[in-house]
């Protein structure tokens, strides 16, 4: 009685999945019906995972001026594994995915030429063959398995759905995921093609890829783009009407799809559903932007902590560049430290195969200029939001920037480029980087440090203020003067574990205004911090310059040892080389 229920609610929560594929235009197939021994049958043998008259068909019709043997040649590309290993194959199929297929076609003077065949019609989904089949049995090396559902677009398996008996308390999410681990050890073949998994127990349902370990397997969340889809609809059901509608899916395997390599290893990786609809909103606004009438402002992505957002630039770029509208563009990226510009780097470069080159890194405001202006397309160039300002420290009049008309005059001299195919992203979008017209336009002036009396000492907030202790160790001003200068070192850790060494060279601290804090009867008086401006030092430095901070970074090039271990005993002083 109990087995006969459980295997009714397994085959309930299957057939519910093939109708809300079937409602989105699948077309619906039995396994066994195109199995070599089935009535429509459409494989050869059960170790073929790829429909080859419908993928023949699909090659074609995609690509009509192709003659049969470039297509020919296409086909065996696909079918034949170029690798023993199963992760190399399938990045080599997400390659033809996006890229096309290379092949050579005899020219009318007997020559050949290199031209592409597409696999799949991105710009008319509905051109291509969408097949969901269940029940679809593989066998590989004697051992046979069967998926409870493949979903196929031109014969190419892309999809693999994995679903476990919701009424079984003995059964959950991870034997779905568990099953796959099996599958991709016994059956490989069937995954050289696979975009992305699917699991689902009927209650939780989540999408993840060939190497995702269980907790890299995320839920889809809406269906629209627009709002979360609530508790009372299944997750399952949310997660294929908001992944596999035609356009969507389409999108998803040809742009929210990646490869990361740190040399060693490779993994893949599949959007979120808040990357994927962050992501298309953001081009949108692009295209918008970047139009006859645009106002050259695209917008802000807002992001909370641990959401992706470097992998989230990483798709926008990709699909940026290979949009026709941006004609190739060049993207400028902006961070506000050093250690940024060096984590979100590191993260394109382990990216550049959806992005399609290997970014750079500017290393002052010159070279980035010379970046920008000797190309006329493509290529991401890194930069700190330093390196992308004016340069206006050239200025000896501190009242330069008062008037308004030469503060446009001496931005147009100080402009980077002019070419119209630049698309430029700042990383953490502070104030210093989306309002700068208003904010680092002028001059560094000064600035605040902040140092907390309990982390340093009463006695040296003191020193550091020009004011007194009383006998409980309370800050007592002496005057209305603040503290002679001073100059602060400090050091920072960056997220590799080095660390970036500060020098602030002109600090005048005060006391702040008295903090009362009551409480029932009694009024305490506190001065939990002390805080210095930070200004500019009188000293040239041998640019002649009045500077007000310098910093290093622990393992750069040209940081000796010694710099770093005497960095707290004397004020560091930079050596510059004089230009010739």
């Amino acid at each position: 009685m109990n087995l006969s229920k459980s295997r009714f609610y397994e085959s309930h929560l299957e057939e519910a999945t093939l109708e809300w594929l079937e409602e989105l235009g699948y077309e619906k197939v039995f396994g066994p019906d195109i199995s070599p021994e089935g009535e429509y049958s459409e494989r050869e043998s059960y170790d073929d995972v790829i429909l080859n008259d419908r993928l023949i068909d699909a090659l074609s019709r995609i690509n009509p001026k192709m003659p049969n043997d470039a297509l020919k040649e296409a086909f065996r590309q696909i079918s034949v594994p170029q690798s023993p290993s199963l992760i190399i194959n399938n990045k080599t199929f997400q390659k033809m995915i996006t890229d096309g297929i290379d092949v050579q076609v005899r020219q009318k003077d007997a020559s050949y030429r290199t031209e592409k065949v597409y696999v799949f019609d991105f710009n008319e989904p509905y051109n291509n063959d969408f097949m969901v089949a269940n029940q679809f049995t593989i066998i590989e090396h004697g051992i046979e398995k069967r998926p409870d559902l493949v979903v196929f677009v031109n014969g190419i398996p892309l999809v693999v759905i994995e679903l476990k008996n919701p009424t079984d308390e003995n059964v959950d999410i991870s034997d779905a995921y568990n099953q796959l681990q099996t599958y991709k050890k016994t059956i490989p073949t069937l995954f050289i093609y696979n975009s992305f998994l699917v699991i689902s127990d009927g209650i939780n349902a989540k999408a993840g890829t060939l190497t995702s370990d269980e907790g890299r397997f995320m839920t889809w969340r809406t269906i629209d783009g627009e709002n979360i889809e609530p508790i009372s609809i299944p997750q399952l059901e949310v997660l294929i009407k908001g992944m596999f509608q035609h356009r969507c899916f389409l999108d998803i395997i040809r742009h929210f799809v990646l490869f990361q390599s740190d040399g060693k290893d490779i993994i893949k990786i599949l959007s979120g559903y808040h990357q994927y609809h962050a992501v298309n909103k953001a081009i949108d606004s692009t295209e918008r932007a970047a139009g006859e009438k645009g106002d050259r402002r695209i917008g802000v992505i807002w992001h909370t902590q641990g959401s992706g957002k470097s992998l989230t630039m990483v798709f926008y770029a990709g699909k940026l560049i290979i949009n026709e509208a941006f004609e190739n563009p060049t993207i400028v990226i902006i961070t506000d430290r050093n250690d940024l510009d060096d984590q979100l780097f590191g993260t394109f470069m382990k990216s550049k195969d959806i992005v399609r080159s290997e970014p750079v890194q500017a290393t002052d405001r010159t070279n980035l200029r010379e970046l920008l202006n000797n190309r006329t397309s493509g290529g991401i160039i890194f930069t700190t939001i330093q390196k992308f300002m004016p340069d206006f420290e050239s200025q000896e009049d501190d009242n330069y920037y008062d008037n308004a008309a030469e503060i446009r005059a001496d931005y147009n001299s100080n402009v980077l480029t002019r070419r119209k195919n630049v698309i430029v992203i700042a990383d953490e979008a502070h104030r210093s980087q989306y309002g700068f017209a208003a904010e680092v336009v002028k001059d560094f002036n000064s600035g605040t440090l902040t140092l907390g009396v309990d982390d340093i000492g009463p006695t040296v907030a003191a020193d550091l203020t020009g004011a007194s202790t009383d006998d409980n160790g309370v800050l007592i001003s002496a005057s209305e003067n603040v503290g002679t200068p001073v100059a602060v070192g400090f050091r920072a850790q960056k997220a590799n574990g080095t660390y970036r060494y500060f020098w602030l060279y002109r600090v005048k601290f005060g006391l702040p205004a008295t903090n009362l804090q009551t409480k029932a009867d009694s009024i305490t008086f506190s001065t939990p911090t002390i805080e210095g401006t930070v200004m500019r030092r009188n000293k040239l430095d041998g640019m002649g310059k009045h500077p007000w901070k310098a910093e290093v970074t622990e393992g750069d090039a040209g940081v000796s040892s010694a710099t770093i271990t005497g960095w707290f005993t004397e004020v560091y002083e930079p050596v510059y080389t004089p230009e010739p």
